[in-house]
């Protein structure tokens, strides 16, 4: 089986971050629609979409429960039913504001300050659905620990399928894909006037976002929100 999900936040479909963010990337994967993208100063079109290339495949969001494929004994019916009785459950947790920041080569939204409660709730559904996750190949965790992870997060890798988890989680709504230092600083400029009145707001985590790639290197799709109504 080749199709993976992905439980992500996301702001809510008609908000202006979802619609700004979707433009920014020349997709929005819950309408499933390309888009015309904002145009950069001393940037072409070309080298714009090709930056922003990963980020729009996988739509825009933050991973907390990163993509994963179903174990044998269950399948998405049963996912969608737990993943609605556990987010009635659970209360929403602020976020704050956003900002802009450069993440090693890739540019994100993160948190002004993130709070152990966000940290704590990460975990929280990493640890919930770690059920419905197939455990991952040798070969995905070769290529996983290839990057250049510390012990620490392969101690994680093994665990949980995903290294950036518990104490290693960092909320992070990605809007690049690698850049270089010229381009960057064209990109974060450009991101800084582009989302000026989104970074003024704050946030609240208030629903799941269930994500699906139907097939391998497939864009994802956001298939369905879950509202934290605890």
């Amino acid at each position: 089986m080749s199709e993976r999900y992905a439980i992500y936040y996301a702001p809510a479909t008609n908000d202006s971050l979802w619609q700004k963010a979707s433009q920014w990337l020349g997709r929005d994967c819950h309408q499933k629609g390309e888009l015309a993208q904002p145009s950069i100063n001393g940037m072409t079109p070309v080298d714009q979409y090709r930056l922003t290339a990963s980020p729009r495949r996988y739509g825009f969001h933050a991973t907390i429960k990163a993509p994963f494929h179903l174990v044998a004994n269950t399948n998405i019916d049963s996912l969608r039913r737990e993943l609605r009785a556990f987010a009635n459950m659970q209360k929403p947790v602020e976020i704050g504001a956003l900002k802009l920041h450069q993440i090693g080569k890739f540019i994100a939204m993160v948190p002004t300050q993130q709070s152990e409660e966000l940290t704590k709730f990460a975990q929280k559904v990493v640890r919930h659905f770690d059920r419905y996750r197939a455990p991952l190949s040798q070969e995905k965790r070769q290529e996983r620990i290839a990057s250049g992870l510390n012990e620490r997060q392969i101690e994680l890798l093994d665990k949980w399928g995903y290294p950036y988890v518990s104490e290693q989680f960092k909320m992070h709504l990605t809007l690049t894909g690698q850049v270089d230092e010229l381009a960057g600083k064209m990109l974060f400029e450009a991101a800084q006037h582009w989302f000026a009145e989104e970074l003024e707001r704050t946030y609240t985590f208030n629903n799941l976002a269930l994500y699906h790639e139907p097939e391998q290197g497939a864009p994802f799709v956001r298939l369905e929100d879950f509202p934290l109504k605890g």
